[in-house]
């Protein structure tokens, strides 16, 4: 069993005194359907599995305590989910296609964890919170990579005429000035370089870095929720490693078609 970082076993003691004190409160959908929950406070299933399985609170913590790449089994041995999200693939390889679990809460009716599987391991899960703020406008996103490099997107070369428009792990899509879509629900955060992060709590352990948006604010999107129109910007799909720090991954040709597609939210 991997061991945890002393920042994931307060992340996880968070999360459990967050279970204990009730305090998560998520409107669910509660059939099949494509709702954004941003846009009407749901969440859309694809398919429901147990319509009365509900978590406890201790099976909520065994769930919370799973150590990421654990095997899928681990999580088998929790009641089935309530109902299971779309699959997705992200990032390109085998066994990569996503399984993403509901799992709703007994002792707080509004409550939900979602899970992510990929092949036979467990990555990670996030909470669903309900009523969830605008992003603050000077609020940064970051993460924490595995490993740095010496040019980074955006950095200036010589005496700063010219500058980097991707770099290792990133891919550039030229887009002549076609609209850019939220690939899932989520947030858009400004971030180091001139980035933005898009983070989304239906991909647990993954993160979405967006160079060339220029001065974009923080805003919450809805899946196919138009970003805006550019010319060309560089994508890297990043993949949270079991020490907590990022790695960059191969996304999926699926996934970056999911860029430019609108729907309606």
């Amino acid at each position: 069993m991997t061991k945890r970082t002393r920042k994931q076993k307060f992340l996880i003691f968070l999360s459990i005194w967050l279970l204990v004190a009730g305090s998560i409160s998520i409107p669910l959908l509660r059939d099949s359907g494509t709702t954004s929950r941003l846009k009407t406070g749901k969440i859309a299933c694809d398919s429901i599995t147990s319509p009365d399985s509900r978590l406890s609170r201790e099976q909520a913590m065994d769930l919370i305590l799973i150590s990421e790449r654990s095997q899928k089994a681990e999580l088998d041995k929790l009641p089935a989910p309530y109902c299971k999200l779309e699959p997705i693939q992200l990032r390109r390889g085998d066994k990569s296609l996503a399984e993403r679990r509901l799992y709703l809460l007994d002792f707080n009716p509004d409550g939900a964890i979602v899970t992510m599987i990929e092949g036979d391991e467990y990555l990670a899960f996030s909470f669903w919170v309900a009523n969830r703020d605008v992003p603050k406008s000077d609020e940064v996103g970051s993460i924490a990579l595995a490993k740095s490099f010496d040019i980074d997107p955006n950095q200036a070369i010589g005496a700063g005429n010219v500058r980097v428009s991707g770099g290792l792990g990133d891919i550039s899509l030229n887009l002549n000035g076609d609209s850019l879509y939220a690939p899932v629900e989520g947030e858009l955060l400004k971030s180091d370089g001139g980035c933005h992060l898009f983070i989304s709590r239906v991909l647990p352990g993954y993160r979405i870095r967006l160079c060339g948006l220029g001065d974009l604010e923080n805003k919450l999107y809805a899946e196919g929720e138009r970003i805006g129109e550019f010319k060309t910007i560089s994508v890297a799909l990043l993949r949270r490693e079991p020490t907590g720090n990022y790695v960059f991954v191969e996304p999926a040709g699926d996934f970056l078609r999911r860029l430019f597609v609108e729907s309606g939210y």
